[in-house]
């Protein structure tokens, strides 16, 4: 059986198309992304082909792209890219996505969507980057009967997310954005991909369509994560200090959002300075998956 995966190229989709594939369901692979041909990928497309996978890469970015690549589909799993720059709306490929699965008669859609992905960055004033999430979400649900929304928290595992690799490497020099030093309300639940994995499987199997959030059971805030995290690198907790914010800082950011874009490093600092500023915004919307399923987290 095939398997088609939309923004299959970051580590948190490998490691979950990498659980989906373990117990021989699924013999190929149709990897779909905006940059399918990057070291990363044909290092995973080796890995897959040593156990008898076949990894075919497909270059989705833009709608067009994306309906071809969609054609003859049947079980599809979608996840957020993780790109700030140089790509299409995150928002709207969600939604095109669900309009042509739709239109291609495709019997099973996850969306997976990891708020370290997320794009933390609104041009309008009015509204929040998460209202218009949230909205994109909800007419995606409305275009697609057979969607299933699963909102993730911040997750673990074998292949680190960006968000971890980068508070590893800072630990390791030493210094770190100050957005890293929240107590308060930048708070998550991580959970390990080994459940996400099962949170995805069961819902291509049994389908509800509806939104849900994958979390941890643990809350933890994002400096307590941090202190973990220089614990795993041999560095006493607490070691790692706050970077000095520089007065013309904002001019500095104004220059490179104008000339490359959101980095994902601002994009984080940007996603932690909102949950701090905004309590009442969680970023994992949705019915809780363990509760209304029954599922257990295993990890």
């Amino acid at each position: 059986m095939e398997l088609v995966v939309v923004n299959g190229a970051s580590n948190i989709s490998r490691s979950i198309v990498r659980g989906l594939t373990s117990q021989g369901t699924f013999r190929k692979i149709r990897l779909l992304d905006f940059r399918p041909y990057n070291a990363s990928v044909y290092a995973f497309q080796r890995e897959m082909a040593s156990k008898g996978i076949e990894v075919e890469k497909h270059q989705a970015n833009s709608g067009s792209s994306l309906e071809i690549a969609l054609e003859g589909a049947n079980k599809v799993v979608y996840f957020t890219h993780n790109y700030t720059s140089m790509t299409s709306c995150k928002n709207n490929f969600l939604l095109g996505t669900a309009k042509l699965a739709k239109k291609h008669g495709v019997s099973s859609l996850t969306a997976v969507c990891p708020v370290e992905h997320d794009m933390v960055y609104n041009e309008n004033l009015k509204t929040s980057w998460i209202e218009q999430r949230r909205e994109a979400e909800k007419e995606a649900l409305e275009a697609n009967p057979k969607l299933t929304i699963l909102n993730t928290d911040l997750i673990y595992g074998q292949d680190p997310t960006h968000m971890i690799h980068f508070m590893a490497q800072c630990a390791l020099a030493g210094k770190i954005h100050r957005e890293f030093f929240f107590t308060k309300e930048a708070n998550f639940k991580p959970i390990h991909h080994d459940d996400v994995t099962r949170a995805v499987a069961h819902a291509m199997e049994h389908p509800i369509h509806d939104q849900f959030k994958v979390r941890g059971e643990e809350k933890i805030s994002i400096k307590a994560l941090l202190n973990l995290i220089e614990q795993s690198c041999d560095k006493t907790p607490g070691s790692t200090r706050a970077l000095t914010k520089i007065p013309f800082l904002k001019l500095s950011e104004f220059f490179e959002e104008f000339f490359i874009g959101i980095t994902h490093d601002r994009n984080m600092r940007l996603l932690l300075q909102h949950l701090e500023d905004h309590p009442m915004d969680c970023p994992c919307p949705g019915t809780d998956f363990w509760e209304k399923t029954g599922q257990k987290r295993q990890v």
